[in-house]
């Protein structure tokens, strides 16, 4: 059982030029991160997943994902 005391892991959405499969910082799953902006503990270089990052910071995967879908966007638009 979760001890209700424990603050949740703080986390950042920065840029990755890796595509390198890496286990989670939380959870240690092994995941390929998207690469471009992914999901880190903050301050460090860490990598988080994306089932770890819904669970505790839900509202950062949403931005990140946003991100990712008005970049690609932006690409369409000047490749047209």
């Amino acid at each position: 059982m979760k001890n209700n005391n424990e603050v949740p892991p703080i986390l950042a959405i920065k840029l990755n030029p890796n595509f390198i499969c890496e286990p989670c910082a939380l959870c240690g799953n092994v995941f390929r991160p998207d690469g471009e902006l992914d999901l880190f503990l903050d301050g460090t270089e860490k990598l988080v997943c994306e089932k770890c990052g819904e669970k505790f910071a839900p509202l950062l995967v949403a931005l990140q994902e946003l991100s990712l879908e008005q970049r690609e966007e932006l690409f369409r638009r000047v490749e047209a």
